[in-house]
């Protein structure tokens, strides 16, 4: 079976105090520092000259710069870094000199305004070597040093974020640690994992080509060494580190787009947990894609990976593919549910602002009709509660290790509701309707995918023909007109991008010719359904504002007007 065919905290700072005879000699010290930077700084003057020089001999002899699987990994990198870290704006600036014949490469940084990411991975970082240490072993000398620290890194922080591990919890970059040692197959696709991740992140164009071309051989070898195992296998149950350098394959494929800028992600506190903003935005291949859940398959699926956090990340693995792609998931979802909310002592203890919204959300819903999405709708609307407190600071604070769990068996029971294309009654028209407009408000909130993927497009449109197919229904026009303005209200804020945009407000407009001319009537309404202030009503008020403008609407009553009840400790901006 071929699968080629197709928290570390931040570092302490270190105090240093002097005496008062130090103190006096600061000035000589000033000196002797000026005189050691001018000697360093013509020093690696004439080292890049040297560089430049042996690069442009190169050059002239027909070089073409790419490795190729035969040769060994030597790529010097250039004299500057720009690390970019994901979605900010903010670029570090690092200088890299690397002397003729030094084998493996010292990497010194002068960062400005580093992020708190590279500052624990980059800066400074030294391997430890009291540890099991993969760099020593299987070629990894000839990897270039800001490549092994990008491993650093993603072997501490990154990957076990993969896998929500808890900040304390190093288990599972021990076991990477322990695999990429003893596995070749593991070895290369981790590092062609790492390199596509520092290839995103940079922006010069030679480390970025570089990169690429690591990621290209290393992929290349983890392929050929994935497709060996399994010849051997001959029908038998694949071992977990197969498991494990499959996922780094069919996740590290070459990179078509960089990190999505700030602008493209959610301000939803789940937005970048688990890396989801940057793994979503991967090309998908899948040819990888099955062949990874073809692997899974020959173990009896999920339940035979005998590594927790390796079927934790298949799972994850596969609720994002579902996400993407629109198929339903492949598996199960594996856990029990776990209320977020209690009145136990020690648990999150409700306070009056979320009674209240426990008592309005979902309240609007017909139990009959979505009543195999009701448990769905709960644990949505707990949710709400939950980030609610997060964001704010109520005491105690839900753990996000818990918000995540949650979002995630959220996200897999949407994917796996049926789906009516063509409802035979209106009672599948609105479930259909339902389902869509929880998937583009958990696009917003709850599993947040970048705008510049297709993902929010795609749930628009079907929000829009669930709408459309409720309209066939006699019973449409006589009830339901709570749900109507959520559900229309849900879709015009999914396509206020997007071309579907203006028929989503001409739907909007005629329902809030009914009385919702006022947005704080609009807004009570809409918490009775599924709906979080922090995130929807900014969005909400200016999809209201142009629905208002398409035609005049009358001025309510003197002394009807309505007061909005405060709900969620976020006032009117």
């Amino acid at each position: 079976m071929p699968c080629g065919q197709s928290y570390t905290t931040d570092p302490a700072p270190e105090f240093r105090f002097v005496d008062d005879e130090a103190l006096q000699s600061v000035k000589t010290k000033h000196k002797e520092s000026a005189a050691r930077r001018a000697h360093a700084a013509r020093v690696a003057h004439q080292r890049r000259r040297e560089r430049q020089q042996r690069e442009h001999e190169t050059t002239s002899t027909g070089k073409n710069g790419l490795v190729s699987e035969s040769e060994t990994v030597d790529l010097s990198p250039p004299s500057e870094f720009s690390f970019v870290h994901e979605g900010d704006g903010d670029t570090g600036r690092g200088r890299v000199e690397v002397p003729a014949k030094q084998q493996v490469h010292d990497l010194t940084v002068a960062q400005r305004n580093p992020s708190p990411a590279y500052t624990a991975a980059i800066l400074g970082r030294r391997l430890d070597q009291g540890g099991i240490d993969p760099f020593d072993q299987i070629g990894a000398r000839d990897l270039p040093r800001a490549l092994r620290y990008t491993l650093e890194y993603a072997f501490d922080v990154y990957w076990p974020a993969n896998v929500n591990s808890a900040p304390s919890d190093q288990s599972y970059s021990l076991i990477l640690r322990r695999g990429a040692t003893r596995y070749p197959h593991a070895f290369h696709g981790l590092v062609a994992s790492a390199a596509m991740f520092l290839q995103r992140s940079t922006q010069n164009r030679q480390v970025a080509t570089a990169c690429s071309a690591l990621v290209r051989t290393n992929r290349a070898k983890a392929i050929q060494l994935i497709n060996e195992e399994l010849k051997q296998l001959q029908g038998a149950v694949p071992s977990d580190d197969l498991v494990m350098a499959m996922v780094a394959v069919a996740r590290g494929s070459v990179a078509h787009a960089r990190v999505p800028p700030a602008s493209s992600i959610s301000k939803s506190p789940l937005a970048r947990a688990q890396n989801l903003h940057f793994y979503s935005t991967q090309s998908l291949e899948p040819g990888y894609i099955k062949a990874f859940f073809d692997i899974i398959d020959l173990k009896g699926g999920l339940a035979g990976v005998e590594t927790p956090a390796l079927a934790t990340l298949a799972e994850f693995f596969d609720l994002t593919v579902s996400t993407l792609t629109s198929h339903r998931p492949r598996y199960d979802w594996r856990h029990p549910r776990r209320p977020l909310l209690t009145y136990e002592v020690g648990g999150l203890i409700i306070d009056p602002i979320s009674a209240m919204l426990l008592k309005d959300l979902g309240s609007g819903f017909d139990r009959n009709i979505l009543l195999d999405l009701y448990p769905t709708l709960n644990m949505i609307c707990e949710l709400i509660i939950a980030l609610d407190r997060l964001t704010r600071k109520a005491v105690p604070e839900p753990a996000m290790h818990d918000l995540v769990n949650a979002r995630n068996a959220i996200q897999h029971a949407l994917c796996r509701a049926q789906r009516f294309a063509n409802p035979a009654s209106l009672e599948q028209a609105i479930y259909d309707t339902t389902r869509a407009a929880l998937l583009c408000f958990s696009d917003m909130v709850i599993f947040p995918i970048p705008t510049s993927t297709s993902v929010r497009l795609r749930l628009a449109t079907e929000l829009h023909a669930s709408l459309s197919a409720c309209e066939a229904f006699d019973g449409w026009c006589h009830g339901f007109e709570g749900f109507k303005i959520w559900a229309t209200t849900i879709g015009a804020i999914a396509a206020i991008n997007l071309p579907l945009k203006g028929s989503f407000l001409d739907m909007l407009h005629g329902l809030l010719s009914m009385g919702y001319w006022s947005w704080e009537i609009l807004r009570m309404q809409l918490h009775n359904f599924v709906w979080w202030d922090y995130m929807c009503d900014e969005l909400g008020q200016t999809v209201h504002a142009e629905a208002i403008r398409i035609a005049p609407f009358p001025t309510p009553p003197p002394g009807n007007q309505q007061t909005l009840i405060f709900r969620s400790g976020h006032p009117d901006k």
